[in-house]
């Protein structure tokens, strides 16, 4: 993560960025978090947060390169002491509302989202609670618990209000609105959206999938608080062994290339994590299943499709074999193995117990 600060007028830079960068306009979401610790959340903290507990893959990618549809890739940096978070062409995982509450857990939050065809928002967030959200980036529209907390900084937005009355006729009234909410940001916070930055290859979240709407914390504690926590206080060896059993385990029953994940948890059992190429080849066939399905993978209180709970699965694998070849300390892949198992999980999870000594 790199570290950026402001040199010259915010609104005037945000005017040249948004010139020279004009792709912005298919969709940007930009989120800045400041904890009141004045200390920059780390990578795992940030990815823990986006995914309410989980432990996204990452990965260095071009902001502009490839897409990963329907996963979303959050990209993450630093500027000025604050963790700065941006997602492009639509996407807006960092701006749900569940996401800005973890996301602004002891911090002060600021996201400012729009799409290709619509005028956006401004919201902020504070100790884990929304306090103002600007629709349409329009001050007459500030909703939330405490919409007087945006004051200090709103001016920018408040004269653009007035500026953009009736039909743009230079680039400034066309992206006032979007270029006043950047720059109210950036006097709140100090961060600044830069050139290079976007420009350079960046560490990016992938996030996949949600099991419901709204999205369901992947932390295996908050549905199993007892087996996470002794699974936690075991020895490495015996965590990355379950984790290993889980992706085996799924793998035969919804027959997930079982040639292929024989081989990549036989190298792990071997100490060798995941190598490039196979992360790859998990990630482009999670793709490749993912095309045909939209929303949410599994139902609530409802039969899910036999392809969305394969794909579920593989996900759940997929998730394991990352966690077996580093840490092995986060669950997640136990979250979606109980989804998509249902009735048949209580059967998984007591050989986990026995495998901890437990009956």
């Amino acid at each position: 993560m790199t570290e950026g600060s402001p040199i010259s007028d915010p609104y005037d830079h945000y005017v040249r960025l948004l010139d020279e960068h004009r792709w912005l306009a298919n969709g940007l979401c930009w989120t800045v978090i400041q904890p009141v610790s004045g200390l920059a959340l780390s990578l795992d903290e940030v990815g823990s947060r986006l995914t309410g507990g989980g432990d996204p893959e990452v990965r260095e990618m071009e902001i502009r390169g490839e897409d990963l549809y329907p996963l979303e890739v959050v990209f993450v940096g630093r500027s000025n002491g604050a963790t700065i978070l941006l997602q492009k062409d639509g996407g807006a995982h960092a701006s749900s509302p569940e996401v800005m509450s973890r996301l602004s857990v002891d911090a002060r939050l600021w996201n400012v989202s729009w799409q290709s065809q619509g005028a956006g928002r401004l919201s902020h967030s504070v100790y884990g609670r929304i306090l103002a959200d600007v629709y349409g980036l329009d001050v007459n529209n500030a909703t939330g618990a405490d919409p007087d907390a945006l004051a200090p900084e709103i001016e920018p937005l408040r004269r653009a209000a007035v500026a953009g009355q009736g039909e743009a006729t230079t680039l400034k009234e066309a992206w006032g609105r979007k270029t006043a909410a950047l720059t109210v940001i950036e006097l709140a916070t100090g961060a600044r959206l830069l050139e290079e930055w976007l420009s350079a290859p960046q560490s990016a979240f992938v996030i996949d999938q949600p099991i419901a709407i709204p999205p369901e914390p992947l932390a295996f504690g908050q549905i199993d608080p007892d087996l996470d926590a002794r699974l936690r206080l075991s020895a490495r060896s015996i965590r990355q062994e379950v984790l290993l059993f889980v992706a085996r385990y799924l793998s035969d029953r919804y027959d997930l290339d079982r040639e292929f994940l024989a081989a990549v948890t036989e190298k792990i059992g071997q100490g060798i994590p995941l190598d490039r190429q196979a992360r790859d080849h998990l990630l482009e066939t999670q793709l490749e299943w993912s095309q045909e399905i939209t929303g949410p993978l599994l139902q609530e209180g409802a039969e899910s499709d036999h392809e969305n709970l394969r794909l579920a699965a593989l996900i759940a694998t997929r998730h394991a074999l990352l966690e077996a070849g580093g840490r092995a300390d986060n669950f997640q892949a136990l979250t979606y193995a109980k989804h998509v198992l249902g009735p048949a999980w209580p059967a998984l999870r007591a050989t986990i117990r026995a495998s901890l000594g437990l009956q």
